[in-house]
């Protein structure tokens, strides 16, 4: 039997990309390292804000794209 806990400390977007960055090239060959990173690093959903946007003329049906938060700035206005 699989429990989901919720985590009440959270970490900024940012922060998660940094700890990510500090494993090695061999700690991906596996999930164990990356995943137990992902459990005990939670990211505050506020710290998302700079990276999500919403366009009405985009629809599912059309498109979709996820932008990766390591490859954008919050300071650009229109991603792509």
């Amino acid at each position: 039997m699989s429990s989901i806990s919720t985590a009440s400390v959270t970490v900024p977007v940012q922060q998660l990309i940094d700890r990510l960055k500090q494993l090695g090239h061999r700690d991906f060959l596996d999930v164990e390292k990356p995943l137990a990173l992902l459990r005990a690093n939670p990211v505050d959903a506020e710290s998302l804000a700079p990276y999500t946007f919403w366009n009405a003329s985009i629809t599912p049906a059309t498109s979709f794209t996820r932008p990766s938060c390591t490859s954008c700035s919050p300071s650009v206005g229109k991603l792509g």
